[in-house]
């Protein structure tokens, strides 16, 4: 067993040192949470079992469903808990669908365009209670998939889900040297969003 953070205390003595205390919250990429509340878990599709994003034998994991109401409550309620304590900024990581192996196999319970509708909701719903405690909540999306153009793990552009603030996170030697910078504001120009990497 770790030892127990005093969270309040933590804020406290680091505003005092001039730090904002920012949380980074993984969201679906979630390999735990299904073994305790199994609704929340991405299944095989027609079937009961979890879906794994390479086989059990080299050690696949199960992902949360971003479909899931329950999964979606339980990180909101991360979020007002840490809102709470008096941790005013997020980082919102992981909103997307698993990748990995046998990703025609993954059943949501949803179709795409429900399941998309769904994540909008979820972004909106953490954006507005994080604003309602004076803070910022900036989702994470990663800089290769956007430069690639391949954004089949977020459905569509995830700059489109109407985020006011994205982190672009993970990178290559290509984007050193503030090509990196250049390349966020071409999308934050684009899409009309705060970004940063």
């Amino acid at each position: 067993a770790g030892t127990l953070v005093d969270i309040p205390a933590l804020v406290t003595k680091l505003k005092t040192e001039g730090i904002t205390p920012v949380a980074r919250i993984y969201t679906f990429m979630d390999k735990m949470i299904s073994t305790v509340e199994r609704s929340t878990a991405v299944m095989y599709l027609g079937s009961d079992t979890r879906w794994l994003d390479t086989s059990a034998a080299l050690g696949g994991k199960p992902w949360a469903n971003p479909a899931s109401a329950t999964m979606q409550n339980y990180i909101c309620d991360i979020v007002k808990e840490l809102g709470d304590k008096g941790i005013k900024d997020f980082i919102i990581s992981g909103v997307q669908l698993p990748t990995g192996y046998s990703l025609e196999y993954r059943d949501f319970g949803v179709t795409n365009d429900q399941l998309q509708a769904q994540l909008q909701g979820f972004i909106n719903t953490v954006q507005s209670r994080v604003a309602a405690k004076g803070g910022d909540a900036y989702l994470a999306y990663e800089l290769e998939a956007l430069v690639s153009g391949d954004v089949s793990r977020y459905i569509i552009n995830p700059l489109r889900y109407g985020a006011s603030h994205v982190v672009l996170v993970g990178g290559s030697p290509q984007f050193e040297n503030g090509a990196a910078d250049a390349v966020a504001a071409k999308f934050a120009a684009d899409e009309a969003v705060d970004v940063l990497c």
